[in-house]
């Protein structure tokens, strides 16, 4: 989980000093792919994400109830489109979504960081076991 924070932080820290602009990122609660019940985990990766990415006069976070209360709009489910258009109603540059999955004992984070003006998605993923 570290490995992730720490290459997200990277990518928008690069991303911020490509203009000297302050970059406002949304953050999206994550999906769970798990047999057990894992819903604290949907809400606390965005939390987490949320507080750790902030970085004052770099990178400013969107108040994740404020996403959640978009993300009641959303028909379907979650792809780059979709992200692009929410991001665009956030009035942010980026959004990070992506999945938690268990499957046994190993445990994987997928994230991607989705620009919301042009270009493709950045994709980080990280696994653990126990």
């Amino acid at each position: 989980m570290r490995s992730l924070i720490f290459s997200l932080f990277l990518a928008l820290m690069f991303l911020s000093q490509v203009r000297a602009e302050v970059k406002k990122v949304a953050i999206l609660p994550f999906k769970i792919n798990a047999s057990q019940d894992l819903s604290y985990v949907r809400q606390g990766v965005q939390d987490m994400l949320s507080s750790r990415l902030f970085v004052p006069g770099k990178v400013v976070t969107v108040d994740p109830e404020e996403v959640r209360q978009a993300l009641q709009e959303i028909k379907g489910s979650l792809n780059p489109e979709i992200v692009r258009k929410l991001g665009q109603k956030l009035g942010v540059d980026y959004v990070v979504w992506g999945s938690v999955s268990v499957l046994g004992s190993y445990i994987s984070l997928d994230a991607r960081v989705q620009p919301v003006k042009e270009g493709s998605p950045v994709t980080f993923y990280t696994e653990v076991k126990d």
